[in-house]
């Protein structure tokens, strides 16, 4: 066995007894069973606690923070009025998507205001819609209404409300240039 070899085997032995010491030696010493924690109060944990708030309320105390940096601590626990990324008229649909019954609209013109389609999604020969910020597949009914998805393509989506069907656009690709 060369040099380097017996340290190695030197290294582990000791590292074998001191685990031993540490998980079964040393607590038969302290009387104690090996896994057993130290249990601690729901009063000390609240003291501790207490005494933490306050060592870190001293320490934010002393810095010096400018007013741009204190109007970002005061905004941060606001909720968004309006979310940065969604558009102002996908907010509105959104807010007053649960106040309408929508399996109510009988004409054209209601049903395309109602339903805003944002995107087209294909992967292998499943097609998806994003309708609304909401994606959904064929068949599949929007939520909160009565409305299926019967057919997507890119520039349109066919919905259908059991009686008669609707086509809602893509604003973003003009009729006539399917793929």
């Amino acid at each position: 066995m060369s040099l380097r070899e017996k340290i190695i085997v030197a290294v582990a032995g000791l590292a074998l007894i001191w685990g031993i010491y540490e998980v079964g030696i040393k607590s038969i010493l302290d009387n104690k069973k090996p896994g057993d924690k130290q249990k601690i109060t729901e009063a000390e944990l609240k003291q501790d606690l207490s005494v933490f708030t306050e060592e870190i309320s001293q320490k934010v105390s002393s810095v010096n923070l400018n007013q741009k940096e204190l109007f970002i601590i005061s905004k941060s626990s606001e909720k968004f009025k309006k979310d940065p990324f969604i558009s102002y008229a996908d907010m509105e649909i959104i807010k007053n998507r649960g106040k309408t019954d929508l399996s109510e609209t009988s004409g054209n013109e209601p049903v395309q205001s109602l339903f805003k389609y944002l995107g087209y999604i294909e992967i292998s020969a499943m097609k998806i819609a994003v309708i609304n910020n909401v994606e959904y597949k064929k068949n599949e009914r929007i939520e909160n209404t009565r409305f299926r998805v019967k057919d997507i393509s890119p520039s349109r989506v066919i919905l259908s409300n059991g009686v008669k069907n609707f086509e809602i656009f893509n604003e973003d690709i003009k009729p006539g240039l399917n793929k």
